[in-house]
């Protein structure tokens, strides 16, 4: 089969004009953070306005008539975004890479996800799996999962199931099924105390019918394979479990670098109290405080920018990671992500003030997002630890371990 292209988007859309479009995005989606955590999704004007940056359909391959941008741009838009609402990037992120990761799909299933005027919106997660019984053309799907960031905004869905079969010689990988949003249901679970606009919520398919081919092994998603009409863009074929570790600590960078600066100019502007009107910008202590989140700032990025780069100069020329350099991308995620987060909790906002903590205020919003990513599996720093120095000891990593 020869998948037919039919986008009528921007191929001509390079990755700084996509990034300066962000850049004076940034105020509208601070603007609206506080109304995209009452909803507990994203604002449809929110959504529009990443949509005209070209972001969302930046990441379709050339084949299908998109401009085919890659690591780069996918990271550091969403650390762009960060620095407005994190949970407006968080979901725009995650939009984006699914259009990214069907690249690895089938031709039939790419055709029906990417061949059309935009690229279809998916959410899905990688957590619970289901149960998926062979039918005629297809299969019986039940699954309940959850942590589906943006689901309140896609068009389309995915989760993972095992086929169940008397026949030994059905494949008994774990498949990724996936399904018009249609189909299943929503539980309006998300009441969290950060990342509140993202919508995470569960979907449940109950007995739902999904064509065979769309229906693949889950491991064919994560690998470093994708069909030989991408053959020309090697972004297509970049393994999952490395793209999604650094442009998830993307967000954690970008609202680090946000708080970075509202702390900053808050100092300049800020009298203390009960100090007969003393600046805390003339507080050598508060001057120290403000040195140290610029060394840590400093750290995170190096780590991350220095990351994205060893990924790209390793994967565009079609070579391989090894095992120590997916470990050693899973550290660097882990260690951005926990970086900002210190950032936060133990400098900035200790010397912040207590008008820091009122519901409008940027820092309590982006600590509290921060918070909230730092607990995503992919950062979870006692596995990643390990992790670590299993490889440095020369011990395999587990069956379990994502890399």
């Amino acid at each position: 089969m020869s998948a037919v292209p039919k986008s009528k988007q921007e191929p001509a859309v390079t990755e700084a004009v996509v990034m300066q479009r962000l850049e004076a995005l940034v105020p509208k989606l601070r603007e609206r953070a506080a109304e995209t955590e009452k909803l507990r999704k994203v604002p449809q004007a929110t959504f529009d306005d990443v949509k005209a940056t070209g972001f969302l359909s930046g990441f379709r391959t050339k084949h299908f008539g998109g401009p085919g941008l890659g690591l780069s741009a996918l990271a550091n838009g969403a650390r762009i975004m960060a620095h407005g609402c994190g949970s407006s990037a968080w979901v725009m992120l995650f939009l984006a890479q699914h259009t990214w990761m069907f690249a690895k799909a089938n031709l039939k299933l790419q055709e029906e996800l990417l061949g059309g005027e935009f690229p279809a919106m998916q959410a899905g997660a990688l957590g619970k799996v289901g149960v998926a019984k062979r039918v005629p053309g297809g299969y019986r799907v039940t699954a309940r999962t959850d942590w589906n960031t943006g689901v309140m905004n896609s068009t389309w869905v995915n989760c993972k199931a095992i086929i169940q079969s008397d026949d030994p010689n059905e494949d008994k990988r774990v498949m990724m099924c996936v399904f018009p949003i249609g189909d299943v249901v929503i539980e309006d679970i998300w009441h969290t105390a950060g990342a509140r606009g993202t919508g995470s919520n569960i979907l449940v398919a109950n007995d739902v019918f999904v064509p065979e081919y769309r229906v693949q092994p889950s491991e064919e998603f994560l690998g470093a394979k994708a069909p030989s009409i991408h053959d020309g863009e090697p972004w297509a074929a970049y393994p999952f479990v490395p793209v999604a570790t650094m442009t998830l600590a993307a967000l954690a960078l970008g609202m680090a670098e946000a708080s970075y600066e509202e702390f900053r100019n808050m100092m300049v502007g800020r009298t203390l109290a009960f100090s007969g009107g003393a600046k805390q910008v003339e507080q050598p202590t508060s001057q120290m405080r403000l040195g140290e989140a610029l060394g840590q700032l400093r750290m995170a990025q190096t780590i991350f920018h220095t990351t994205i780069k060893k990924i790209i100069d390793t994967c565009e020329p079609r070579g391989t990671l090894s095992t120590e350099d997916r470990v050693g991308v899973r550290l660097a995620g882990a260690q951005v992500v926990h970086a900002c987060r210190d950032l936060l909790n133990d400098t900035i906002m200790p010397n912040a003030g207590g008008g820091s903590y009122y519901l409008g205020a940027v820092l309590q919003r982006m600590q509290r997002d921060i918070e909230m990513l730092k607990g995503h599996a992919l950062f979870d720093w006692d596995r990643v630890a390990m992790m670590a120095g299993k490889e440095a000891l020369g011990i395999a990593p587990a069956p379990t371990d994502l890399l």
